[in-house]
Formats: C-alpha cells, sequence, structure tokens
C-alpha cells in the first residue's frame, strides 16, 4: 500500500491563498509548492576620502552631485578673506550587484505539462546596511589667528551640514538619511601678533571627528524584477558644506575638515518553489485521536477529494502488521475544500491503542495514512504516596510488587531504589526534601511526587 499525504501543519481555520505559476498542466496534474528560499547578493564600497578616485564611482555620474564622481579631498572655511580651498563637497559612490538568476523561470515550463519545477519570485528588497553606510568630517580641525591684546575674547560658530542619499535606477529607487549637523564653538583669547595656531582639541574643545549612518529596506516592485543576472548599480552620494562665523570679539579664524563616504547594500530575492505532480485522491490534513468516557472518537479533515469512494478505520493494540478493519466512513463526495470526519470505537481496555486510515477510491485503488496513538486514560493507576511528612518509612498505594521506585535527593541522585509498595525504608536518609519516582519498564517516569524526610 501506498501512503497518501498527511500535514499537520495546516490546522487552522483559514486557508492561506498563495500565487502560483499561470501555466495550466496537463489533466491530472496540478502546481504544488513544495518550499521557499531566498536569493541574496551583496556588496560594500571601499572607504575612501572625498576627491579619492577609486573601481567603486558609478558607471554614469551624471544624475548626481552635479556629474562630479569623486568631490574635493580638503574642505576650508574663513571668517574673513579667500582662500584655494572649497568650503562644499560632493561625491558619488557605487555598489554593485547581481540581479537574481532565476534558475527555473516559469518561461521553462509550456501548458499541458506533466513535470517541471518554478521558482515564483514573492517580493524583493534593497537593504542599505546601516553600519556600513556613512559619511563623516574624519579629521576635523579649528584654526585661529591671534587677536588685539591681553583679555580680548574672539568666539567662533562652526557647522558642517553634510547628507548621505542613494538610488538604484533600476527599480527607481530613492533614499536617504536627510540632513545632518555637527556644531561646536571656540574662542581665543591670547595676545595678538598674527600667528596662527592649530586648536584641534584644544582647550577641551569638541573638535574630534563626526559621522552618520543610514539604513533602509527599498522593496523592488514583484513585476519589475529581474530575472536573468546583470549587474545592478546602488549609487550613494554623500554632501558636505561647511560654515564659519564670528559671535564677537575681533579676532580672524578658520577651519579644515576632510570629509568621506562608504556605503554597503544587500539585495534579497525571496521565492516559493513550485512542482508540477499528480492530483492527490485524497488530501489528508490532519488525523487526531481522543478518548472520550470509556470510548475514542477519532476525527480527520480532508482538503481535496477526486474520486474517493470510502475511508477504512484500522486498530491495532501493538502498532504491528496486526491490522484490524473495525469500521468504514463513505465519502462525501468530489471536493476541493476542508472536508470533516468522524468515527468512535467503543469499549477500549487496552492501555495503548494504534489506528490508522485506509482510502479507498472507486476504482479499488488503496492508499493508507501514518499511524497516531492514544493511551487509555482509565486504565492508568491512581497512586498515592503517605505518611508525608514521614519519619521512618513511607507507601506507594497502586504500586505493586512489579513496579520499581526510585527515591531521589535534592541533587538529582538516586539514593535508593525499591521494588515493593508496601514498606519502603528512610529511616537511614538526611532529613530534606525528597522526589519518589514509579518508573516503566523502559525506565521512563511513570509518575512521581515529592515528600519530606523528617
Amino acid at each position: 500500500m501506498k501512503s497518501f499525504l498527511l500535514s499537520f501543519s495546516i490546522l487552522c481555520l483559514s486557508i492561506i491563498v498563495y500565487a502560483q505559476p499561470s501555466i495550466t498542466p496537463a489533466a491530472g496534474f496540478e502546481w504544488v509548492m513544495t518550499g521557499s528560499s531566498m536569493y541574496t547578493d551583496n556588496g560594500v564600497t571601499a572607504s575612501s576620502t572625498f576627491g579619492a578616485a577609486g573601481d567603486t564611482d558609478p558607471v554614469d555620474c551624471s544624475a548626481l552631485c552635479g556629474g562630479n564622481c569623486d568631490g574635493d579631498g580638503l574642505l576650508e572655511k574663513l571668517v574673513f578673506g579667500g582662500t584655494s580651498l572649497p568650503a562644499s563637497s560632493c561625491e558619488q559612490r557605487a555598489v554593485n550587484l547581481v540581479h537574481w538568476i532565476n534558475g527555473n523561470p516559469e518561461s521553462a515550463i509550456a501548458d499541458g505539462a506533466t513535470s517541471g519545477t518554478v521558482h515564483l519570485a514573492t517580493g524583493a528588497q534593497v537593504e542599505i546596511v546601516g553600519t556600513g553606510t556613512s559619511i563623516s568630517g574624519a579629521d576635523n580641525k579649528g584654526f585661529i589667528i591671534g587677536g588685539n591684546g591681553p583679555g580680548n575674547f574672539s568666539e567662533f560658530n562652526t557647522q558642517v551640514d553634510y547628507s548621505l542619499n542613494w538610488q538604484v535606477d533600476d527599480y527607481s529607487l530613492t533614499g536617504g538619511t536627510g540632513p545632518q549637523v555637527q556644531q561646536f564653538t571656540w574662542n581665543w583669547g591670547e595676545p595678538g601678533g598674527g600667528a596662527e595656531v592649530e586648536m584641534s582639541g584644544w582647550n577641551d574643545y569638541s573638535t574630534a571627528a563626526f559621522s552618520t549612518s543610514g539604513s533602509e529596506v527599498l522593496t523592488v516592485p514583484t513585476s519589475s524584477i529581474i530575472e536573468t543576472g546583470g549587474n545592478m548599480e546602488v549609487v550613494f552620494d554623500g554632501n558636505m558644506e561647511m560654515s564659519l562665523s564670528r559671535n564677537y570679539g575681533n579676532a580672524d579664524g578658520k577651519v579644515q575638515t576632510v570629509p568621506s563616504i562608504e556605503g554597503e547594500a544587500i539585495y534579497r530575492v525571496n521565492y516559493d518553489i513550485w512542482e508540477i505532480q499528480a492530483v492527490l485522491p485524497v488530501e489528508l490534513i490532519s488525523f487526531s485521536a481522543k478518548q472520550v468516557n470509556s470510548n475514542i472518537k477519532l476525527q480527520w479533515i480532508t482538503a481535496t477529494e477526486i474520486n474517493n469512494e470510502r475511508f477504512l478505520i484500522e486498530r491495532s493494540m501493538d502498532d504491528s502488521q496486526n491490522w484490524q478493519v473495525i469500521g468504514s466512513v463513505l465519502s462525501k463526495g468530489d471536493s476541493q475544500r476542508l472536508t470533516y470526519y468522524s468515527y468512535t470505537d467503543e469499549g477500549i481496555k487496552e492501555d495503548i491503542v494504534y489506528y490508522r486510515l485506509t482510502q479507498v477510491d472507486k476504482d479499488g485503488t488503496e492508499s493508507t495514512s501514518a499511524s497516531i496513538a492514544i493511551e487509555n486514560s482509565d486504565n492508568k493507576r491512581e497512586y498515592t504516596l503517605y505518611p508525608n511528612p514521614a519519619n521512618n518509612s513511607i507507601s506507594a498505594v497502586n504500586m505493586g510488587d512489579n513496579k520499581t521506585g526510585v527515591v531521589i535527593n535534592q541533587n538529582g541522585e538516586i539514593v535508593k531504589r525499591v521494588y515493593s509498595r508496601e514498606y519502603i525504608d528512610i529511616s537511614d536518609l538526611p532529613a530534606g526534601i525528597y522526589s519518589f519516582s514509579i518508573l516503566f519498564e523502559n525506565g521512563s517516569v511513570e509518575w512521581t511526587d515529592r515528600f519530606i524526610k523528617l
């Protein structure tokens, strides 16, 4: 006999409907979803300061930064006077990813096929990884030129505005960190003289490096997913601009910074795996047993029935090949929806009983389910341990001479093994809390209770 499908994973009140391939299989065959998987590709740009040309520049630099791939490597801003260095910069860098290479596209299967596998995309996304996507001022410095004399303080305000943006042209996806600001003030109160003094970290001013990172998940439209491979660019552009103002005093001043940009992206495609299979005459999604008084009630549910005539209910007392047909239930007819059945086995006396179903087609073909077991609670012993607390001995009611009992201390150690219920000597045990367990023949625990030794 062959076994027919039994799945316990679909026990729910609603049925999930999955999109399946549009190709129509041959008569007597259907699409069956057999699993799911995910395609992943990821890439990282090389860490680099603005102005450093590299192999991670975008293929086309015309879309962002005014057509500039590589920005300026050192920025500078003065309160007065001109400078040969710019106060702002913009740079583009790119992460190169590979589109999904679908090994089993739907287009490879023709209508009327009796076999075939299709990988059907259910969703895709480009993830911008925050820990690896950042823009920063790697070496922020402050410089001043001395003022007019002792006690004449000059205070300056420095601000850096910067942002990081990304785009995927293949899918028209964009995102970014939004505007970021790094700001601090510093002052100068020494005699003049026109000397330029570096003040990076001077007088506990916050001139350390600064940075921001961004992360986002960009959803790729399922209808736009490219399944034939090829390169895909995730382009990052970083913008940075410095400003410097003097709040009071008459000293001159300037600031410099070295900006950098890097990025990381991951491309993922989630897909279901579909296969063409012969239509099952019966799809059994659950088969269970429960005790009702002295009877065993069997219940089963089918999701599909085609040409099914009846179910035979079989019983075994030892889960061997000694199966006995104890009843028959007629099919409720061809169906593509959940169908419920039940059968009651009356007057069961055995400790453990096994059941299975045999499905019979209208042409006489049979298929058999896996077996299930149920323990008859009417035959379970009710044990009692007394006295509790106890001084010298305890007894276990209903234990019987064919049972083994063990006394276990609080460290989980067996300190006594007994074979009689009438008198269990515990006079030699130290005072404390113990467990007493009755074992099955295979050594597993049938029943346990705790007692106190006084």
